[in-house]
């Protein structure tokens, strides 16, 4: 790797360290009870998504390892949003030209700020899977996509980054999960850290993060109630129908990036989640409208996350414990 492309990795990984940031939302409830909630605010980041750090490592490792250049390939990715914008902004950045797939049937911000970051080539463009298929739709039509282009795209070859399918992907997230911790007041230490269930990227990095900063915290897993799909790998259709009366019935939902059925996701292994909690819309939506109040303008994944984070401290208000979680994108997303 040449001189120029070093500096712009460089340049890259300066605007990932430059804009963790580590903020401190503990509710007034939780504060009675000795509890304090610290977020990793990754709205902070360029193309307000945790998913920025992620793209800035990966598409260096593959182009360090010679998988991947500007001259030979084009990129393509699959998303539902958050991490098609990254996706895009750093392959522009880098000289690429990307191809994204998102869901016909995602709210129209998300398809919006993923086609205002694309890079500004012939080749470069959005494709639509399927409405009402979520995260299936998405690998089918990658599936599809990358047969009909299998001899490329005129004189480039075409290459799925798949980030949801590589360990690269969660050692960057863990290292950047590290680098916001590091930022902790002096003598505080996560007890508990709640992420969202999606592929495993945020999951895997997290509990990386952790298992270095406190391998005795717990990780809780959140995931929509209409799409129960880890839960259900990690204790069975028979709990779910105990707890809830009636049987898992996957079906679309508003907590976008997570709860995908129909998809394996090689990245989570469920051992590595302590426990994993289902969140309900009018949980998260309340929570949602306090931090809203508060000027916390987040996403409903964020919003379920927090959601959690106050139920746990509820059931946990004779111990003094500090909670931790990712602002993972902002509300203009949904």
């Amino acid at each position: 790797m040449n001189a120029d492309r070093e500096t712009t990795f460089r340049t890259l990984q300066r605007e990932v360290n430059e804009n963790l940031a580590l903020i401190d939302v503990t509710s007034q409830e939780m504060s009675n009870r000795g509890h304090n909630c610290w977020i990793w605010d990754a709205t902070q980041l360029p193309t307000n998504s945790h998913y920025f750090p992620v793209y800035c490592a990966l598409l260096e490792t593959l182009e360090k390892a010679g998988n991947i250049h500007p001259d030979r390939d084009i990129l393509v990715e699959t998303t539902t949003g958050s991490a098609g914008a990254s996706f895009a902004f750093v392959a522009r950045r880098l000289g690429y030209e990307a191809i994204v797939i998102i869901p016909e049937d995602m709210p129209t911000p998300r398809k919006q700020v993923v086609e205002e970051q694309l890079p500004e080539t012939p080749n470069s463009q959005i494709l639509y899977s399927p409405p009402g298929q979520y995260v299936k739709g998405l690998v089918g039509t990658l599936r599809r996509f990358l047969v009909k282009h299998r001899g490329g795209i005129g004189d480039k070859a075409i290459f799925a980054v798949d980030h949801s399918r590589r360990p690269e992907s969660c050692l960057a997230l863990g290292a950047a999960v590290t680098n916001v911790l590091s930022e902790l007041p002096p003598g505080v230490t996560i007890d508990r850290a709640v992420v969202a269930l999606g592929n495993g990227t945020s999951a895997t990095g997290m509990k990386l993060a952790l298992s270095a900063h406190n391998p005795n915290a717990t990780l809780i897993g959140m995931e929509p109630l209409e799409a129960p799909n880890f839960f259900i790998k990690k204790y069975g259709a028979e709990r779910f129908v105990q707890t809830y009366g009636v049987a898992p019935r996957f079906h679309q939902h508003l907590l976008i990036g997570t709860g995908g059925w129909g998809v394996e996701f090689p990245l989570l292994k469920t051992d590595d989640i302590d426990e994993i909690r289902l969140v309900g819309p009018s949980s998260w939506q309340t929570q949602k409208s306090r931090l809203t109040d508060k000027g916390f303008l987040v996403g409903n994944s964020s919003a379920a996350c927090y959601a959690v984070i106050q139920q746990q401290s509820m059931l946990e208000d004779d111990k003094q414990l500090d909670f931790f979680s990712i602002f993972y994108d902002s509300s203009d997303r949904y």
